[in-house]
């Protein structure tokens, strides 16, 4: 038994001795580049569980033709601004898609005179531009949200809802401000049902 103990000694020390042995010198190269190695696997770890962590509508998107989606993380010592830096990332992106969509939409409301006449095309991206900025405003909702312990801090996932009938009852208001869009937008059938379709919705 002694001698198994003596035995056991003898490969833990060499086992220390070789580790000691291939560890470079602090504040050679070596050491430098295996304090950088180290790093990077600790921050790729760190990465890795954020996103086995992430929920799925964040990986995937939602996507609806009543609905448009925005999603926003954030990564903070505090857990209320977390979600608040992630709920204004999320309706950043909002505004992006409903700017998009709404610029669709003008076009097909109006025809290339409209677009071609003086003062017009300025008006229009004005409509567009005000439209957006209601999307800060109003009809916007955190549809869901995931918060996640890292490393001492909190990493917020934010996943926010705006209804695209708040978008098109905005876009048909802006429009109306001014007569002449109105006349123009009119001739077009697709507009006239967007008309009627938020008169439904302000109606129940």
């Amino acid at each position: 038994m002694a001698n198994l103990k003596l035995v056991l000694l003898s490969l833990t020390a060499a086992g220390i001795l070789g580790g000691c042995v291939n560890e470079p010198k602090p504040g050679t190269p070596e050491s430098a580049a295996l304090i950088q190695e180290k790093k990077i696997e600790k921050a790729t770890e760190a990465l890795e569980d954020r996103i086995s962590e992430a929920p799925d509508w964040y990986l995937t998107p939602p996507a609806s033709d009543f609905a448009i989606y925005g999603i926003g993380d954030s990564l903070h010592s505090d857990l209320s601004t977390a979600r608040r830096a992630a709920t204004l990332k999320a309706q950043a992106a909002i505004a992006e898609s409903t700017e998009s969509y709404i610029a669709s939409q003008t076009k097909v409301f109006f025809d290339g005179d409209t677009f071609g006449a003086t003062g017009n095309s300025d008006i229009v991206d004005q409509v567009i531009k005000n439209v957006v900025r209601e999307t800060q405003l109003r009809g916007a909702k955190v549809k869901d949200s995931k918060f996640v312990a890292v490393e001492g801090k909190v990493q917020a996932y934010v996943l926010v809802e705006y209804p695209i009938g708040a978008a098109n009852q905005a876009l048909v208001d802006q429009i109306k401000k001014d007569a002449t869009l109105t006349q123009q937008a009119r001739r077009s059938e697709a507009f006239k049902e967007l008309e009627k379709e938020v008169e439904r919705l302000k109606q129940g």
